[in-house]
């Protein structure tokens, strides 16, 4: 048994990579339209794709006119904020042309090596994991064990950083990298990071280490190292002073926080508390720059504490936890930790379920559904200051996994709805540009959602403004489509319109995504259930 549900994504992550990538295993993956949640508030009625089309302005007779208005302030993004996990080691990825091409599309800023929790157990001298399992290891940690030798068969040469910084640069991206605190001593981290040094290839950003809150699911072996957040501060900071000086100045070194107030804890478990604790004792300090936390939001958590909602009522409910959710626990690291910046160096709204990792149609959260908690989640996470760096996970290209982020189509693989919305926010929020919340002019909230009383406006975009143009992402979240003048408050008319439709929130087809090609000139129509980019220059 696994603690609790953090961890059970955890271990789950990982088989649904498992399932459907070609190195672990040999597997090659309507229109209805919901109404809103029963019993909440809400305001009263009154990239390439598989196929594009142009389409002129038909307003339904029930569409709202849409009247934006800005809400908090603007903030100036860092050049490079937006980036995703491109697991190499999980599938055959950077080393087939399609494949790069595709994720080169996407234009992630950052991307990770040598991953996840596989970075703790990484031997950079060979390329590959090396575990050590125990008749009381934890079934993460055997889970891990038993991939490692398959990893080994698929990589007989295992995978280098040398290999991954190629891929990076062929996409444009930075690496964050994930030095193995775990398994490998100080001295050997100085002479891997020396190398890459005289090589020219050393990144300025660290994380050190992945999730030792979690220590393999609370793998007894491995908590003993990991004991507690003081005791894991304690050997992450004397790695950052062996590696700082290699780095150089401006480099940064990011600790962990567990995140644990984004889901919440249904079980009073030693475990339990560990995570809670361990953010508790979160401390700033002059040596590190930044602290990283991974956002998933259990959905079938969630579901289970609402009592088999409708679907309805679970989209409102996801979509509180990806909006006032993701505010809660960004507040929560960032108020203890002034200064300091966050790196969500792994989200995704899907999370991980024992029920549908490896039969994807299952999920509770299905491609039209990521799609728009997907745009949620990056609005949210773009309003706060403190978040320089988010990467989604993951930008995996292999079928019949739950987190397929491409479908094959001919000799290409196109992007499915959650990553043209991946992409579009990639494309607007990287290469320096200012970020501006806005919403509905009076436009209510829904409200009250879960025992955490979560909330979401239905409409919510962002100005992205740059010297060479600017981008409005708009979505609609609510059952009734509205009617948008991009004209308004004096503005020209843009040069591009795109409308990404995802009416059926239960539609289990993982195919190349369908974005319409709407005409400038026109008002601009936002279906039930929609997110659109608008762009002027």
């Amino acid at each position: 048994m696994l603690p609790n549900s953090i961890t059970r994504r955890e271990f789950l992550r990982l088989s649904a990579l498992a399932a459907g990538g070609a190195v672990l295993s040999a597997c090659a993956i309507g229109n209805a339209v919901p109404t809103p949640s029963t019993g909440a508030t809400i305001a009263p009625t009154a990239l390439p794709t598989a196929s594009a089309s142009v389409a002129t302005a038909t307003i339904p007779a029930n569409a709202r006119a849409l009247t934006l208005t800005t809400l908090d302030d603007a903030r100036r993004l860092p050049t490079k904020i937006l980036g995703a996990s491109a697991e190499s080691l999980i599938e055959h990825l950077i080393d087939d042309p399609r494949k790069v091409a595709a994720i080169k599309q996407t234009a992630p800023a950052f991307v990770r090596f040598p991953g996840g929790s596989q970075s703790n157990y990484y031997s950079w001298r060979d390329g590959l994991l090396h575990f050590d399992p125990q008749p009381n290891s934890s079934a993460y940690y055997k889970f891990w064990a038993a991939a490692a030798a398959k990893i080994a068969q698929a990589y007989p040469q295992g995978v280098h950083y040398e290999e991954y910084a190629a891929f990076a640069n062929q996409i444009g991206a930075d690496i964050v990298l994930v030095p193995n605190l775990e398994t490998s001593s100080v001295d050997e981290q100085v002479a891997w990071f020396k190398q890459l040094a005289s090589e020219k290839i050393l990144t300025r950003y660290i994380e050190l280490g992945n999730e030792f809150w979690v220590a393999m699911a609370g793998d007894p072996n491995v908590e003993r190292k990991w004991q507690s957040e003081p005791a894991a501060m304690n050997v992450m900071r004397q790695y950052e002073q062996a590696l700082r000086p290699i780095v150089g100045a401006g480099a940064k070194f990011a600790v962990q926080a567990s995140a644990a107030s984004f889901t919440q804890l249904t079980t009073n478990s030693a475990f339990a508390q560990r995570l809670v604790q361990w953010d508790r004792d979160l401390a700033p300090a002059d040596w590190f720059d930044a602290v990283t936390a991974h956002l998933y939001p259990s959905p079938d958590l969630i579901a289970a504490q609402a009592g088999n909602p409708s679907l309805q009522e679970f989209f409102g409910l996801m979509m509180g936890r990806e909006d006032a959710g993701i505010d809660r626990v960004l507040n929560d690291i960032a108020n203890p930790m002034p200064g300091k910046e966050i790196w969500v160096t792994e989200w995704n709204p899907q999370g991980g379920s024992p029920v549908n990792i490896n039969t994807p149609a299952k999920s509770k959260v299905q491609p039209p559904m990521n799609a728009q908690l997907i745009a949620r989640t990056l609005l949210a996470m773009l309003r706060h200051p403190q978040v320089t760096q988010s990467l989604y996970f993951t930008l995996n290209v292999s079928e019949g996994t739950e987190l397929q982020s491409y479908a094959q189509s001919g000799d290409q693989f196109l992007p499915m709805a959650p990553t043209v919305v991946v992409g579009w926010f990639d494309d607007a929020a990287n290469g320096g540009a200012t970020f501006q919340r806005v919403v509905e002019a009076n436009g209510q909230v829904v409200s009250n959602l879960g025992p955490l009383n979560e909330s979401y406006r239905p409409i919510e975009g962002g100005w992205f403004q740059s010297d060479r143009r600017t981008v409005l992402i708009l979505q609609n979240a609510s059952a009734q489509a509205r009617a948008y003048d991009p004209t308004q408050a004096n503005k020209p008319k843009p040069i591009r319109v795109d409308l990404l439709a995802t009416p059926d929130l239960e539609n289990t087809a993982r195919v190349p995504a369908s974005v319409a090609s709407l005409d400038p000139a026109s008002p601009i129509v936002l279906p039930a259930y929609s997110i659109a980019r608008v762009v002027w220059e």
